[in-house]
């Protein structure tokens, strides 16, 4: 029996009876509206929560149900995150136009790989999400290799994300210059 399946947790115990019969279909349903909530909570100070949240579902025993859906919200917010991100040089010469030292120039090599880390973890995500989102359903239990391979594409996701914001972060400072010059 393992920790990440209800359908395995539930086969030594078949329902006898129609009580329970409908127990068991109220603790799924527990289950399914609980995960929502691991959402929000793994939302308000990532990465930190997001783990704590992965904890508490495994010992809640939804973490095959969480996973998948964790990976499509944040995949998409990453792929939102990414897109602002990488836009973000041109919108600061934009605005500060003429008070920069120099107009910000990204190198179109990094930002190439940046762009193709992108997407290619977007598509892995929002497909592999979905995928075993509904292969869980159906089967009621992710084998553990499954899930751990989108914990590894959530990891890669937060990895790219950091390295996106220093990399931009560090073109937008050559362009501004020291503006704490003279405080």
């Amino acid at each position: 029996m393992t920790v990440l399946g209800y359908h395995e947790m539930m086969e030594d115990n078949q329902p006898q009876s129609l009580e329970d019969l409908n127990r068991l279909s109220q603790q799924k349903q527990e289950k399914e509206a609980s995960v929502f909530g691991y959402i929000i909570i793994s939302l308000i100070i990532p990465p930190f929560s997001t783990a704590w949240a992965m904890y508490r579902a495994w010992k809640k025993g939804v973490l095959y149900r969480f996973v998948p859906v964790l990976t499509i919200v944040y995949t998409i917010l990453f792929a939102l995150y990414s897109w602002l991100l990488l836009s973000s040089p041109g919108a600061v010469s934009s605005v500060l136009g003429k008070n920069l030292l120099k107009q910000p120039e990204v190198p179109s090599g990094q930002n190439t790989i940046f762009v193709i880390m992108t997407v290619v973890l977007t598509i892995a995500g929002i497909v592999g999400g979905f995928y075993l989102r509904n292969k869980a359903q159906k089967e009621d239990t992710l084998p553990t290799v499954m899930i751990l391979a989108l914990i590894f594409i959530l990891l890669l996701q937060f990895w790219v994300g950091f390295s996106e914001l220093s990399f931009v972060g560090s073109i937008i400072n050559q362009s501004v210059g020291n503006i704490y010059e003279g405080l």
